[in-house]
């Protein structure tokens, strides 16, 4: 059928957690419809408007590239972690698409109280929560990561067999 059996949803999420999105352009568009759909049930169920249309993109919460010494080099010491997360769906944002993208990509190694700036103009609800938390490190992306996998279960779980 049409509906994710219990061993496919686990199958889904076990990939889901491994998959590199932000390795590949093909990855983060995979990952800003995931991440739209997923953003798009929970303002649903908020009974909150949906944002129109636009082209959605995903930006690095832990950016791919920073200065030495910067604050994110001290809230990420070790490289083998930062290579670890860096391109997992849980350190990545959903953004509106917006004509100043040169200027995003110029911003891309931003503070963290930037991104929460930037992040609290979004109309994705699950960008907009992300400016709650005090910082971003390991654990923060870890529980990001599974907070969006626990939300597979309710956005492609129908029927008696899915747990809510």
């Amino acid at each position: 059928g049409i509906f994710a059996e219990e061993d496919e949803m686990e199958n889904l999420k076990a990939a889901m957690d491994e998959y590199e999105f932000g390795a590949t352009a093909g990855g983060k568009r995979l990952a800003a419809a995931i991440l739209k759909r997923m953003s798009t049930h929970l303002m649903l169920e908020e009974k909150k408007g949906i944002p129109d249309g636009g082209d959605v993109s995903v930006d690095f919460i832990l950016p791919s590239k920073f200065a030495k010494g910067s604050e994110w080099e001290k809230q990420w010491p070790e490289e083998e972690q930062r290579v670890e997360w860096m391109n997992r769906i849980g350190n990545l944002a959903l953004v509106s698409s917006r004509p100043r993208s040169r200027t995003a990509r110029k911003t891309a190694d931003s503070s963290w109280e930037q991104k929460c700036v930037d992040f609290k103009k979004e109309p994705w609800l699950l960008t907009r929560q992300l400016v709650e938390l005090d910082g971003w490190d390991a654990a923060a992306v870890q529980d990001q990561q599974k907070d969006i996998l626990s939300l597979t279960d309710l956005v492609w779980s129908f029927g008696e067999g899915s747990k809510q």
